[in-house]
């Protein structure tokens, strides 16, 4: 049976409210996603809603056009801090969240505005920080609505698993220790607040050497926690032959970036791609990213915002 592929990690023209992020426009990117041969995508833009009411009117076109078989998810990249680290932080992690049903979408826009109302300049840059209670607060009473995965390189489990594969290296026993624990403590928050078959693992399609080393120990982690793992290619450009443009797109206004290492994949990919794109893995390994993929769009409901006017 062929494999299927759901891409639950895709930026669209909305990431750019702060910063200079996609170069994919919403709708022309989710027909170019049904052309290549996926079975859905999510969208995930930084810490902003505002092309969710789009993405629906844009699967009912699709539906009218007898396209049914290709799914449109709702989701926001957040970044959380704990409460005491407001304002005086300046790491903000990534971390991904995808709505499973309309009271999973309640929940996200309820995250966002606790972000927003709390939102800072730092840096020539607006923030707009989650707490970790606010996780807490909003999903742990009625869990089971939202699924989340640990997103990015930029992410707090990543960080701390890249930290882990570095200090492997140099053999500090004891700072392996604590970041083993530090690493035990967030996953099983993670799986304490959203239930275990509502959290991921997320691994990423790249060649970059940071990505590889993560990629490889996240996969063992996953296994020793029982956590299941999924695969996404964080894109924030259609195709391949795109990088130069969206390169050019990210230093247009905000200087030097660098576009290379992480950004030089941030691309649409089938199913063939990301089994070359991910050759130091296990082919086994990669096989069930890619079905949980389809097993998370598969958790999705097909919902409606539209609500009756009020008066």
């Amino acid at each position: 049976m062929e494999l299927r592929f759901y891409e639950h990690h895709f930026h669209t023209e909305y990431s750019n409210l702060r910063l200079s992020d996609s170069l994919n426009k919403l709708t022309n990117s989710i027909d170019y996603a049904i052309k290549l041969g996926l079975s859905g995508v999510t969208i995930t833009d930084h810490e902003c809603l505002s092309g969710h009411i789009k993405a629906i009117q844009h699967r009912k076109k699709l539906r009218e056009k007898g396209i049914t078989d290709f799914k449109i998810s709702l989701g926001n990249e957040i970044y959380l801090i704990d409460e005491e680290d407001y304002k005086e932080t300046n790491t903000f992690y990534h971390f991904l969240l995808i709505a499973k049903d309309k009271i999973g979408h309640d929940q996200l826009r309820e995250l966002s505005t606790r972000a927003w109302s709390r939102a800072y300049s730092h840096k020539k840059m607006l923030r707009v920080p989650t707490f970790y209670k606010d996780l807490e607060d909003v999903v742990s009473f009625n869990k089971g609505h939202l699924i989340a995965s640990t997103a990015c390189l930029g992410s707090y489990f990543a960080k701390k698993v890249s930290e882990l594969v570095v200090l492997e290296t140099n053999q500090s026993v004891e700072t392996i220790k604590n970041i083993k624990k530090e690493i035990a403590t967030f996953l099983k928050t993670m799986v304490s607040i959203f239930g275990e078959e509502n959290f991921f693992i997320e691994i990423q399609v790249s060649q970059s050497e940071d990505q590889i080393a993560y990629n490889k120990r996240a996969i063992e982690i996953a296994k020793y926690y029982g956590i299941k793992w999924v695969i996404t290619n964080d894109v924030h450009y259609q195709a391949k032959e795109d990088k130069i443009f969206h390169s050019n797109f990210l230093n247009s206004k905000d200087g030097d970036r660098e576009t290379d290492d992480f950004y030089g994949y941030t691309y649409f990919k089938n199913v063939d791609d990301i089994f070359t794109n991910l050759s130091h893995l296990n082919a086994v390994d990669v096989k069930i990213g890619v079905e949980n993929s389809v097993l998370i769009g598969e958790m999705i409901e097909e919902y409606d915002l539209k609500q009756d006017v009020k008066v």
